[in-house]
């Protein structure tokens, strides 16, 4: 770290101004009080600027500490040794591959600035007072780009703070005192040594000791063994035993050729010995590294490269002719490249245009292909049926995914599989989509036999479709996707249920031998209440089934179209503020007759129970983890539709980034919850 030069002026300017505060004191000392308690007051304050230079050098040398620390982290190295400094104010961490670092502890006080750092994404990033610190290009300041200076002003005897290398300080209104960064560091576990931070709550910090074992301490790429193939060196994470590499661009193929290092005696891909810098490896689907010491005793692992965006590509060409129609399919050939799990696909196909109003109004369109030849997509069922869903009006891009996620906690009949994707039409990039399950009658899918319906109440667009029957009493009509093609004569059984259903709700027949429950699955039309309410799904589709025509009872599944969602409308129909956590969504259809009876409500009140306790905790930790796994896809999408964030189109206020979008679909979250308790409460 470079010495900072002004530390000899700002004690200089210290010294000058107490000798300015000593002599006008002086005058009145000498009427007031002996010269000899003038003198001692001198005297405590050079030791105070003396006190404050030591803080101030110790506070730059743990800043510097702390990037080391999360240098050691990032580079998978490991501890070898912890030793005290003689004068019991810290310790000395040495590492198998970086140089020694020195950290002083400190106590418990408040009056240095908290500078820490805090980690998003896998991004580590600066802190102040536990708030990110701004890099001044509308970021935030990175662990591993600038270290941050502190200083202490002669003047206002304030901690000020540098991001440019003590070019400008920004004061952060703190007094100059006796706290530093490190709260202790821990080395009495077996497998990994903690650094611990102050702060509240305080930040700690795993680094793994070193152990007498064969291991692979650094994989990487260098641009230099591999011109054709990389613009830049790529840096490898192990985790345990997996490692992992991310080119972020298209590349050719994967034929490359890593730098390691390793304790032990051979590296092997088999049988075969692997030589760092030389031997070229074909990494287009996972390879199995072992190191081997000579004791014989071996470690095996399995290295993973992903290109672009880390997500699976899919490559669609249509020999240029353009996609216009949702009728109309045309010709193309469909390639899945990057998915590092041996589910690789190249094949023929049709595809067409999907959606109602995703379709009509947004430039980013949604598709509907269907394949030549039955196959399985990235380790979903094989089938001919597939969709590629645009997600352009949800700017987190996580809402279908974590509803779907939902809908599978819950135990909902059959939940659409997704995967997310980077699609590239005809060469051009389109962003980022989910390519997933299409809603169809299939053992994968809405599994009903031969007899079987799946239909769906469609108030919006059911005049499109070739056959579509009307209710009874509510006059609600309804499309089938089973049986194909529907008539009035083959859907009889379907639509006698409807009706029965209906006339029962009209008449608040609520008893088990006549009543509305005689003719539904009660379960499922719960657990499609529960999670449509609770993520505020306004505009869903509403699909039921019947397993048989023989004794087949109305069942709900599958939850769809959930760009409504989670706290988000289009503008022409809700403003944003009408659709805030305690926003009840219009369910009409048949439920605010049902949510009547009391034991429909402890049914629903039961799984929500179960989604509170058990389902919430682990759909937040598949948004977070969901979040990390697509960001570097999440940034590019938003390169490619930089309009995504305009007012006209999506929900008010705009919340300008990616991160602030996902963070914003949690907070929304949490206090539906709330919400939810309250409704809930008197059931």
């Amino acid at each position: 770290m470079k010495t900072n030069n002004w530390l000899n002026l700002t004690v200089t300017m210290l010294k000058r101004r107490m000798i300015r505060f000593a002599c006008g004191m002086s005058v009145a000392a000498c009427v007031f009080c002996a010269c000899t308690d003038l003198s001692d007051d001198v005297d405590k304050l050079k030791e105070r600027v003396a006190t404050l230079e030591a803080w101030q050098q110790t506070v730059n040398g743990n800043i510097a500490a702390i990037q080391g620390v999360i240098g050691v982290l990032q580079a998978n190295d490991y501890v070898k040794s912890v030793t005290p400094l003689p004068d019991g104010s810290g310790y000395t961490m040495t590492f198998a591959l970086h140089e020694p670092i020195v950290i002083h502890h400190g106590g418990a006080g408040e009056d240095t600035p908290q500078i820490g750092v805090e980690q998003t994404d896998g991004v580590w990033y600066w802190t102040l007072g536990g708030k990110r610190i701004p890099d001044g290009a509308e970021g935030y300041l990175r662990v591993s780009g600038v270290t941050p200076q502190v200083r202490i002003h002669p003047e206002s005897f304030e901690w000020e703070t540098s991001v440019d290398e003590g070019v400008t300080w920004t004061s952060t209104g703190v007094q100059a005192g006796g706290e530093l960064m490190f709260r202790e560091v821990d080395a009495r576990h077996p497998d990994y040594v903690e650094v611990t931070l102050i702060g509240e709550p305080p930040t700690v910090i795993r680094l793994p000791k070193y152990k007498d074992e064969p291991r692979i301490l650094s994989f990487a790429f260098k641009a230099s063994n591999n011109p054709l193939s990389l613009l830049d060196d790529v840096a490898c994470e192990i985790s345990d035993t997996v490692i992992r590499a991310l080119a972020p661009y298209v590349m050719a193929d994967k034929l490359l050729t890593p730098v390691f290092t390793f304790e032990g005696n051979s590296v092997q891909i088999g049988n075969q010995v692997q030589e760092s810098g030389v031997t070229r490896v074909d990494f287009s689907s996972p390879v199995v590294y072992t190191v081997r010491d000579t004791a014989g005793r071996t470690k095996n692992y399995t290295v993973r490269v992903y290109a672009f965006n880390g997500l699976p590509m899919v490559h669609i060409n249509t020999n240029r002719q353009p996609i216009t129609s949702k009728e109309d399919y045309v010709n193309a050939t469909l390639s899945i490249t990057n998915t590092l799990d041996g589910n690789d696909y190249t094949g023929t196909m049709k595809i067409r245009g999907r959606g109602n109003s995703t379709w009509t109004f947004f430039p980013k369109k949604p598709y509907r292909i269907k394949l030549d030849e039955k196959a399985s997509m990235l380790g979903m069922p094989a089938d001919k049926d597939w969709v590629l869903l645009a997600n352009y009006s949800d700017r987190s891009l996580l809402r279908t995914a974590a509803g779907f996620e939902l809908s599978r906690l819950t135990g909902m009949p059959w939940t659409p599989r997704m995967k997310y994707v980077d699609v590239f039409l005809n060469g051009k990039y389109e962003g980022q989509y989910l390519l997933g399950e299409h809603v169809k009658a299939a053992p994968d899918r809405v599994n009903v036999d031969d007899s079987g319906f799946v239909g769906e109440l469609d108030v919006n667009f059911y005049n499109l479709e070739p056959f579509y029957a009307l209710s009874v009493s509510y006059e609600y009509p309804y499309t089938f996707k089973a049986p194909d093609p529907a008539t009035a004569e083959n859907t009889v059984y379907f639509m006698n249920l409807i009706n029965g259903l209906e006339a029962a709700l009209k008449r608040y027949d609520f008893s088990t031998a006549t009543g509305y429950r005689k003719y539904i699955d009660v379960e499922s039309f719960a657990q499609w209440y529960i999670v449509s309410q609770f993520i505020a799904s306004i505009d869903p589709n509403r699909y039921y089934f019947v397993e048989n025509s023989t004794d087949g009872l109305l069942r709900r599944s599958p939850i769809w179209d959930l760009d409504c969602s989670f706290g988000y409308a289009y503008p022409d129909w809700k403003v944003a503020k009408e659709i805030g956590p305690e926003y009840e969504v219009d369910i009409y259809e048949y439920y605010s007759k049902m949510l009547e009876d009391p034991y429909f409500r402890q049914v629903v009140k039961k799984y929500w129970t179960k989604m509170k306790t058990d389902d919430l905790p682990l759909l937040y930790q598949f948004i977070n983890e969901t979040a990390q796994y697509i960001r570097l896809s999440a940034l590019a999408n938003y390169e490619r539709w930089d309009d995504t964030f305009a007012e006209t189109i999506m929900k008010e206020p705009v919340l300008q980034t990616w991160e602030n979008e996902v963070q914003e679909l949690k907070i929304f979250l949490a206090r539906r919850t709330v919400w939810m308790d309250a409704v809930t409460a008197g059931w």
